[in-house]
């Protein structure tokens, strides 16, 4: 029986049905198996070594796992388990709980069977602080995708363009704040806001050539945490057009010039359906993909 609030199993004894090692301790049989805390306390030794820097895990693990995780290693080691502990909170899509039941149930892999990006997703739920809910909205993903590719505009813009005035960034201040923010508990929506109102106010076009060599340097720095823009040139990436979809198209092109109406529409649509438009020419056609 449990003799204290504060008492959790090590050790569960068996039953019958249930798998189970044979164990001895003080000279006694105990036949049985872990508590449930105890595989992530010889899992974080074993693997990692303790002590290792970030432990993360939901919020709904924060008591009793981690708590008691936290007592056992303590008690049977003698070190900590972690320097920090980050407990994110839950997931909601739409603004409702995310269940199967209800149907708004989506792995990554789902979601990139729907042609989003995964790094738009990543740099989603940076918007959002790992320890407050995040509403995961498909709204929300073209909302960040525009905001990650205005900072990409920013930094392609960084190499292509030459001098037009001299104005000198406070690009270290920028560092300064950005890092602050990541510091006080990962804070990504208040670091990404820094960055937001710097390129607001200093377009790249007025910054002279050592402001912009810092800011790639900063941007590159970032990103190495980030991951979620090419810090270089702008690259022309050349897209190939399926076999399929080419096909199609020929097809749609001449049911448009023996004017069979429908046949071209169907075609069109088909290839549209597929992530592609035709745009025609006076004498051809070209297709590309819809980004």
């Amino acid at each position: 029986e449990r003799g204290d609030v504060r008492d959790f199993v090590l050790w569960k004894a068996h039953k019958e049905g249930e798998p189970y090692w044979d164990f001895k301790i003080g000279g006694q049989d105990l036949p049985g198996r872990p508590g449930w805390h105890i595989e992530c306390s010889a899992m974080a030794r074993e693997l990692l070594g303790l002590p290792f820097d970030i432990h993360t895990g939901g919020v709904d693990l924060r008591f009793p796992h981690h708590e008691d995780e936290i007592a056992q290693s303590k008690a049977g080691y003698g070190v900590d388990v972690a320097q920090f502990w980050c407990h994110n909170e839950f997931l909601e899509v739409e603004g409702e709980k995310m269940s199967k039941s209800k149907g708004n149930f989506f792995t990554l892999r789902d979601l990139m069977e729907r042609d989003i990006d995964p790094i738009d997703i990543r740099f989603a739920m940076m918007s959002a602080h790992y320890g407050s809910v995040y509403n995961f909205t498909f709204a929300g993903i073209v909302a960040a995708r525009k905001a990650k590719l205005r900072i990409q505009e920013y930094i392609y813009a960084l190499y292509e363009l030459s001098d037009s005035s001299f104005k000198n960034a406070e690009v270290s201040s920028l560092r300064q704040k950005v890092f602050k923010n990541l510091a006080d508990d990962l804070h990504t929506p208040k670091a990404l806001e820094e960055i937001f109102v710097f390129i607001n106010t200093n377009p790249a076009v007025d910054l002279c050539s050592e402001s912009r060599t810092e800011l790639l340097a900063f941007f590159k720095e970032l990103n190495d945490i980030f991951a979620v823009w090419e810090v270089g040139p702008r690259q022309e990436i050349k897209v190939e057009i399926p076999d399929n979809i080419v096909k199609l198209a020929e097809e749609r092109w001449l049911a448009k010039k023996e004017r069979r109406w429908a046949d071209s529409d169907r075609l069109r649509d088909e290839v549209l359906k597929a992530g592609y438009v035709i745009k025609d020419t006076k004498d051809s056609f070209t297709v590309e993909k819809i980004s």
